[in-house]
């Protein structure tokens, strides 16, 4: 095991865009959707993307 190291890589970020949530297993159902409604009714968008990440997406 001495001859083995081991290396990191750098996780590549992306930019969230204004119209995506991302849906983690930590947060609340109640502030996804009230975040989708403010997203529909105040900026007028009519399109949103989810987005779940790990355990999360059993979720949805």
């Amino acid at each position: 095991m001495d001859r083995y190291q081991r290396v990191e890589r750098p996780k590549a970020e992306t930019p969230i865009d204004e119209k995506e949530i991302r849906i983690s297993n930590q947060g609340s159902m109640r502030n996804y959707i009230s975040y989708a409604l403010t997203l529909l009714q105040e900026n007028g968008s009519n399109q949103i993307v989810f987005k779940a990440m790990g355990k999360a997406i059993n979720r949805l």
